[in-house]
C-alpha cells in the first residue's frame, strides 16, 4: 500500500505545472551585437532566465512587450521594449548598460531616431524576431542589433 501511495505522489508531482514564472524562460535565447562609434563590434548571448520576456499593460492600458537581458539577477545589460498598439513597431525603447546596471546607459531617441522591431512569430506566449536601435549617450552612440526567441509572461 505504501508503494502505491509514493508512486501516485511522484506521478502527481511530476505532471503538475510549475508555478515559478522563470521556468517559462528556460529556452529563451537573445543574441545582441553592439557596434561602437569607433567600429568595435561586441557580441552578447543571453539564455534562459538571463533573457526573460514580458507582456505588460502599461500607461493607459497599452500593452508593452519587453525583454531584459541580464548578466546576473541584479546586473542588467540590455532592455528593449515595444508598445503593441503601434502598427509599424517603430516606437521601441532600447537601453544599453556598458558596465552593467548603472546610470551611464545608452538609450534610444524615439523622436529623431526610433528603433525598430520585427516579430516573425507572436502567439501563445511565444515571441520571435529581430530589432535594431541606435542608442546615444551624450555625444557618443552605438548601434544595437539582435534577435530574440522564447516565451514571455503576462
Amino acid at each position: 500500500m505504501r508503494v502505491l501511495l509514493v508512486l501516485a505522489l511522484l506521478v502527481t508531482m511530476s505532471c503538475s505545472k510549475s508555478s515559478d514564472p522563470l521556468d517559462n524562460f528556460a529556452n529563451n535565447d537573445v543574441q545582441i551585437n553592439v557596434l561602437s562609434s569607433t567600429g568595435v563590434n561586441t557580441a552578447f548571448s543571453f539564455h534562459g532566465v538571463n533573457a526573460p520576456m514580458y507582456m505588460s499593460s502599461g500607461i493607459y492600458g497599452v500593452s508593452r512587450f519587453q525583454c531584459e537581458c541580464k548578466i546576473s539577477s541584479n546586473d542588467r545589460k540590455f532592455i528593449f521594449a515595444v508598445n503593441q498598439n503601434d502598427p509599424t513597431n517603430t516606437v521601441v525603447s532600447c537601453l544599453y548598460y556598458p558596465g552593467g546596471s548603472n546610470p551611464n546607459s545608452y538609450s534610444t531617441d524615439q523622436t529623431s531616431n526610433p528603433a525598430t522591431i520585427h516579430f516573425t512569430s507572436f502567439s501563445n506566449h511565444y515571441a520571435e524576431g529581430n530589432f535594431i536601435a541606435r542608442c546615444k549617450q551624450l555625444n557618443d552612440s552605438v548601434l544595437v542589433t539582435g534577435t530574440f526567441k522564447g516565451y514571455y509572461n503576462e
